[in-house]
């Protein structure tokens, strides 16, 4: 069923799932568009002695998928327009 959720439709209990392989080269691209650097994100070594043993991916690259649970199985194109002035 294709069907867009609105926001106002998301309460407590409600339940999705969304899936997604992160590479090495998606972790190296976000850094370079967002200018985040942080060596947990970047640096193997320095990662090993973090409480994660290795490196972990920018929280705002998995925030980005938060929009997959709005618009799951939707055939309807999702675009958001930045305009400035």
């Amino acid at each position: 069923m294709n069907q867009i959720v609105a926001f106002s439709d998301i309460t407590v209990g409600v339940q999705a799932s969304y899936s997604q392989t992160i590479t090495d080269s998606d972790i190296k691209a976000f850094s370079g568009v967002s200018g985040d650097k942080n060596p947990i994100h970047m640096d193997d070594e320095y990662a090993e002695q973090s409480q994660f043993k290795r490196r972990i991916a920018h929280g705002l690259m998995s925030a980005s998928f938060f929009q997959q649970f709005l618009v799951r199985g939707s055939l309807t194109p999702v675009a958001y327009i930045f305009r400035g002035h």
